[in-house]
């Protein structure tokens, strides 16, 4: 996967302008690829797709289905949210690698049954409600 920061659309954009032939953008952008260290590009990938679930948990959508990516990295994304995942939760079926826990959200009546596999990389994710005494209803509104 190539992904280009706002830095590099706008360098491609100078060539552009100053080449006059947006045709070649094409052409551009792969020159422009080819120019930058291969690690540099997977890291900001990386750094991006974390934005991008961030901005998309942080509106609490009812599912959520993210798939070709690791646990690991939602992971990350819960900490950085602040979202606490209850070890207590955790159920697994063992030979399939399929789990299922919970992850609460700190001032907030909701919190997310997540369920994933560590031999296939999605992760699907359902809105749940805490009743007045923080137990978990599987139902959303």
């Amino acid at each position: 996967m190539v992904t280009l920061n706002n830095e590099a659309i706008k360098e491609i954009c100078k060539i552009i302008e100053k080449e006059g032939n947006p045709f070649n953008a094409g052409e551009y952008i792969y020159e422009y690829i080819n120019s930058i260290f291969p690690c540099d590009n997977l890291t900001f990938s990386i750094r991006a797709t974390k934005e991008s679930l961030k901005a998309i948990l942080s509106k609490y959508p009812d599912t959520f289905v993210c798939g070709q990516i690791h646990y690991s990295m939602l992971e990350e994304v819960f900490e950085e949210l602040g979202w606490i995942i209850d070890n207590n939760s955790f159920e697994h079926n063992g030979w399939q690698h399929d789990t299922w826990f919970d992850v609460l959200i700190p001032d907030k009546d909701i919190g997310y049954h997540i369920s994933c596999s560590w031999a296939y990389p999605e992760i699907e994710m359902k809105k749940f409600n805490l009743d007045k005494n923080g137990n978990v209803s599987r139902t959303t509104n």
